[in-house]
């Protein structure tokens, strides 16, 4: 007994020691290469001297690597930066057959499970979760897990955690019973009903299951790998599934379709887009753009949908709402299509690592030798996310290596505002759409889909309508190490975005032009309200 009493405090002083090792890893990396310390500092006072402090401490105190665990998650949390993330190698689950949205301060239900038998249906009001008000759940999920961004951004993330959670971000799962206290759509009786968490537990041997990477066509160079390394996608979105309506990346949105069909793409098309009758009975056309993270296929599937739409429509609605972001070079290609003249593109503030000189070095070495299209094809790829590669952009990105070794070389660990990548102006294809275009934003815009609309917004291209998107403005780097703290991965910001007319996009995220919230009246009615004011904004496109 004696052994096993002095064994205790060992055994804790293990978990301690792993643990604070392993946070020494991420906290290095967000001192040298994070790009918001300045903004995050102006913006909400937040030193991160003080929050490596606090962590610190807490971790000192932790029994268990789990603990551990939250203690890091609430150091990237405390940035309130919607790129900054982590995941945990971990199996473990719990879900409700359902899905839950608010609107004006009530909630409703968005989606349910085909296979449950539950006596709920879309459009029933939640009164109470578990005998407690369903508003105050959700206070208390989002003080919990530390949501500190956009309040709105935030409260729409609590909802899709409230009856999904994954032990791959964190959260504390749970199990058993489940009593509803719910109004039926078109009845004000209240009833009751029970269902069950369905639980997965962790399972050690299979710590990564569910992961997926998009198959390439050949093994990218060495240089490609690197470009590839910053995407302006939040991480946390790979935890989201397509199937239902409002999940982030879902190809069908929770739209019904906005007037009579006339065509629509096969299902197997990676975007959902079809062209209608719609108001004054002109012809019009939709598409939903799910993700930003695509392949070159889906970017020649883009090219027909905006062929057919320039041909037979009169205005273009895009709807790129619970869009968890993904590539800037598909950005740039749906861009192309959409824009009528040369549009510049936000420029980023770039944190740099003497690793990162060192390899830009290397690459210029190789890039300033390329002489031809081909040659940069090579090199490089056919295309990044569609966006097709030739001399120009191989000697753009060179120029922009070149602006990362004089900034170093003034002795300066972030470079002036430059083109990402090289990137700094979007040419209008020739079989692009140059007919008005209407754009749907709300808090789950991340990343690209913050980008898009400060882009068209900017330029006057496009009308917005919706709300705010979730202001993630930068590109974001994803980083591994080995590790006993169950880390599968952390990301952080390594570039800071400004628009055109000066802002940032960083915590601000984008305003509509039209500004529209859903209501209690759409989750009942089939969306009539929203689909009334895309009408109403589409009239005014074609005047």
């Amino acid at each position: 007994m004696r052994k096993l009493l002095f064994l205790v405090p060992f055994y804790l002083m293990g978990i301690t020691l792993t643990v604070e090792d392993d946070f020494k890893t991420i906290k290095n990396c967000f001192y040298v290469s994070y790009a918001m310390h300045d903004l995050k500092k102006e913006k909400f006072g937040w030193e991160i001297n003080d929050q490596v402090a606090q962590i610190e401490s807490e971790l000192f105190k932790i029994q268990s690597v789990r603990q551990g665990q939250k203690a890091i998650r609430k150091f990237i949390r405390s940035t309130r930066d919607y790129h900054c993330s982590i995941l945990f190698a971990s199996t473990e689950y719990s879900e409700l057959p359902f899905r839950v949205s608010e609107a004006s301060g009530r909630y409703f239900i968005n989606w349910i499970d085909k296979e449950s038998k539950l006596a709920l249906k879309v459009g029933d009001e939640i009164i109470e979760f578990d005998g407690r008000p369903i508003a105050k759940v959700v206070d208390d999920l989002i003080q919990q897990e530390g949501y500190q961004g956009f309040h709105l951004t935030d409260r729409y993330l609590a909802l899709a955690h409230l009856t999904k959670r994954s032990g791959t971000m964190g959260f504390d799962m749970q199990q058993g019973t489940v009593v509803l206290t719910v109004k039926p759509k078109g009845s004000n009786k209240l009833t009751h009903v029970k269902t069950q968490w369905l639980y997965g537990p962790e399972i050690i041997h299979d710590m990564v299951k569910g992961f997926k990477s998009i198959p390439k066509k050949k093994e990218p160079s060495e240089l490609t790998k690197k470009l590839q390394r910053k995407t302006l996608e939040v991480p946390f979105s790979v935890y989201f599934e397509g199937g239902e309506p409002h999940a982030l990346g879902a190809r069908k949105s929770f739209l019904p379709y906005l007037g009579k069909m006339l065509w629509e793409t096969d299902d197997d098309n990676f975007f959902h887009a079809y062209t209608f009758i719609g108001p004054n009975k002109k012809v019009y056309g939709y598409i939903r753009i799910p993700t930003y993270s695509v392949n070159e296929n889906e970017v020649r599937e883009l090219e027909k949908i905006i062929m057919k739409m320039q041909a037979d429509t009169s205005a273009l609605v895009i709807d790129q709402m619970n869009n968890g972001g993904g590539s800037a070079f598909f950005l740039y290609n749906v861009l192309s299509y959409i824009v009528k003249q040369p549009t510049a593109i936000p420029k980023h503030f770039c944190t740099l690592t003497q690793e990162d000189v060192f390899e830009s070095l290397l690459d210029i070495s190789i890039l300033e030798s390329l002489q031809s299209d081909q040659e940069a094809k090579d090199l490089l790829g056919d295309a990044f996310g569609g966006y097709p590669i030739d001399l120009k952009f191989a000697k753009s990105l060179q120029k922009y290596l070149m602006e990362q070794l004089l900034t170093w070389s003034n002795g300066r660990t972030t470079t002036d505002a430059i083109a990402l990548f090289g990137v700094d102006t979007v040419y209008p294809r020739n079989n692009g759409y140059k007919k008005p275009i209407l754009v749907l934003t709300n808090p789950l815009d991340f990343s690209c889909a913050d980008f898009l609309p400060a882009i068209l917004k900017d330029s006057k291209r496009a009308t917005l309508l919706g709300q705010r998107t979730a202001g993630a403005g930068g590109a974001v780097t994803s980083e591994k190490f080995k590790n006993r703290s169950g880390i599968l991965s952390y990301s952080f910001t390594c570039t800071k975005a400004i628009r055109q007319n000066g802002e940032y996009i960083e915590n601000n995220g984008i305003q509509p032009d039209i500004e529209v919230a859903l209501t209690p009246e759409d989750f009942q009615n089939n969306y009539n309200h929203y689909v009334g004011e895309i009408h109403k904004a589409l009239i005014s496109l074609i005047k």
